[in-house]
């Protein structure tokens, strides 16, 4: 995951001053901590760590934050807010975990993250740095819009 995002990010400032560090999660679950650490649960796959590496560097670099809220909004300026937990019942979503749905691949993509009144993480970045680990042609196909976003950003 570490060497895929150098490799389609290259002397991209975005990334190229990033000192991220790792840790393990005990309870096998995935995360950044909103500081510069990215926790992986044992056996996760490189995708997992592409997704991570997405949020820190929202977090560490405004530019790419900002750019991801608008493009966000302006994918999901007619879009309702849905609880999360209501279109997935059976999932531990929290009662304040909100997204806006859009024609993403996933509906996770539009989820909104908000902390005082302000928009302070996408996962506009992380979810398209998993799919070009997984797939990019595919995810190319499927979200050209999209796709094009993520290439911009690091290209």
């Amino acid at each position: 995951g570490v060497d895929f995002v150098s490799r389609l990010v290259g002397d991209n400032p975005i990334y190229n001053n990033s000192k991220f560090k790792f840790g393990i999660d005990k309870k096998q679950r995935s995360y950044f901590d909103n500081v510069d650490k990215i926790y992986m649960a044992l056996h996760k796959k490189a995708d997992v760590v592409s997704h991570e590496i997405g949020h820190y560097l929202e977090k560490h670099n405004p530019e790419l934050l900002k750019n991801s809220i608008e493009f966000l909004n302006r994918r999901t300026a007619n879009e309702s807010p849905v609880r999360l937990k209501d279109l997935f019942p059976t999932y531990n979503y929290g009662i304040n975990e909100i997204i806006k749905k859009d024609k993403f691949i996933s509906e996770y993509m539009g989820k909104i993250y908000i902390y005082n009144g302000e928009q302070y993480a996408t996962e506009i970045t992380s979810m398209g740095l998993e799919l070009m680990y997984k797939d990019a042609l595919e995810f190319a196909e499927k979200d050209p819009d999209y796709f094009d976003y993520i290439w911009e950003q690091f290209n």
